[in-house]
């Protein structure tokens, strides 16, 4: 099942073409590095399917209901003033609604229709593995090399590359259909990106990956996108 296709994709910037007629496709289950020289457009390419920006030439089709989460390189940018805790919890806004509505409700269980609500709400909530949430985030932030001890400080005490750590445990706490990563692995340590390579391996979801680590993309990669002289070949 496809999730995105382009038909004759450009983008430009002024006179200048960054590329253009490129062609693609991101079926569910892909797992694709994209690679080539600094300056080519692998950045503004991933922009494009996140819909970030638009192209100024082709066509772009996504999956009407396609989740996508992205990853900049710049994603370390000065936060507001919320914990590394109140930061990863944000990936489950919906799920938390959902809760505070069956806390709401369960003080209203006068009566047959109100035992029925609360029962298809905790079902609802238990499929969406609402009870395994907070040992979820935990468990990557872990992952990510982050300690106990770093949940409740200030996302503004951190490095601007402990804040990009912090903003991919959130992407991947989204659940996204489709995850554009670009350079993730550019602050993390070697147990941290083997962490996130076998993250990655048992990922539902269908990834597009920068990466400048030729052996970290070996590791995740189905196949291999590689832009060049304004061009899109894949591998």
């Amino acid at each position: 099942m496809s999730l995105l296709t382009a038909n004759g994709l450009g983008r430009s910037f002024g006179a200048t073409s960054i590329f253009a007629d490129i062609d693609l496709r991101i079926e569910a289950g892909d797992r694709i590095g994209l690679v080539g020289p600094n300056g080519e457009g692998k950045t503004t390419l991933l922009k494009l399917i996140a819909g970030i920006d638009p192209p100024t030439a082709g066509e772009m089709h996504r999956r009407r209901d396609l989740r996508v989460s992205y990853l900049a390189q710049d994603d370390g940018q000065p936060p507001a003033a919320q914990t590394l805790w109140e930061s990863t919890l944000s990936a489950f806004a919906q799920l938390r609604e959902l809760e505070r509505q069956m806390h709401e409700q369960a003080t209203r269980l006068v009566d047959d229709d109100a035992l029925r609500r609360y029962a298809q709400m905790q079902a609802e909530f238990e499929r969406r593995d609402g009870y395994i949430y907070e040992s979820r985030i935990k468990q990557i932030l872990e992952g990510l090399g982050f300690g106990e001890q770093d949940l409740h400080r200030p996302l503004p005490e951190f490095s601007g590359g402990q804040r990009t750590r912090a903003a991919l445990g959130r992407l991947l706490l989204e659940s996204p259909d489709l995850l554009l990563l670009d350079e993730p692995t550019n602050y993390l340590d070697l147990q941290a990106v083997e962490w996130l390579e076998h993250w990655l391996s048992e990922a539902s979801a269908s990834y597009v990956i920068v990466s400048h680590d030729r052996y970290f993309l070996d590791r995740v990669s189905g196949r291999i996108w590689e832009m060049a002289f304004g061009r899109l070949e894949t591998y």
